[in-house]
């Protein structure tokens, strides 16, 4: 019982030992760490400037950072304008194309359209001229003596008012008039005179010149014409 105190004081001691050496461990740590601020202090303040070297090194230090900001925006525009020149040229290699295709596809639509129209033209011309044929022209046959060796017959045709060389020529030849359309219209081209409209009466077998001065020449009487067409 007597050894307890003894204990206890030791025990304290050895406390108040330990913590006294760690105080002494922390105040040399930081006694070392003041001696290095010290130094980086001393090697930093070994170097001075004065007040002109720093407004140099500041001017300078603006002057880099603008040149810098310069270039920059500069390649900027450089690289807008680029991109805009290879957009102007990608848009004109994809419309040409298509303008040439458009023209071309309109050329062709044109002279489709064209031919189209001549061949209708050609064909309504003539389907005209067989209807104005088969309305407007009669065969009034008068027969020569029953001993005659080849009959003769009396033909009348209108030739209405603006048909060509060709539409007339089918039409003769359709009526038994000529029998060659293509030497009659040989035949007409060469001649000064030109075809007229109206009626004109045929008879008997004629040659090309004289159905030529028949339908150069004066036509008939209109109301004759019909007369004689109607049997009258």
């Amino acid at each position: 019982m007597n050894k307890r105190p003894f204990l206890l004081g030791l025990g304290i001691g050895l406390i108040v030992g330990a913590a006294l050496l760690q105080l002494m461990l922390v105040g040399q740590q930081q006694a070392e760490g003041l001696d290095n601020y010290n130094k980086d202090i001393d090697s930093a303040g070994s170097k001075l400037y004065t007040q002109e070297e720093l407004d140099s090194k500041l001017a300078e230090e603006s002057k880099r950072v603008r040149a810098e900001e310069q270039q920059r925006t500069q390649e900027q525009q450089e690289k807008e304008q680029e991109k805009a020149r290879q957009d102007n040229e990608q848009k004109d290699a994809s419309t040409q194309p298509e303008a040439t295709k458009s023209g071309k596809s309109e050329d062709n639509k044109n002279t489709s359209s064209d031919k189209q129209t001549q061949t209708d033209k050609s064909e309504a011309a003539n389907k005209a001229a067989e209807q104005e044929a088969a309305a407007d022209s009669s065969v009034t046959k008068t027969t020569t003596e029953p001993g005659a060796a080849k009959q003769q017959s009396r033909i009348i045709v209108r030739i209405v008012p603006g048909s060509d060389l060709t539409e007339t020529a089918a039409l003769l030849h359709k009526q038994g008039v000529i029998q060659s359309q293509k030497q009659f219209i040989t035949l007409m081209r060469k001649a000064s005179n030109k075809i007229r409209a109206g009626y004109f009466a045929f008879e008997g077998d004629l040659t090309l010149q004289q159905v030529k001065k028949i339908v150069t020449g004066q036509p008939m009487d209109p109301e004759a014409a019909a007369k004689e067409m109607n049997g009258g």
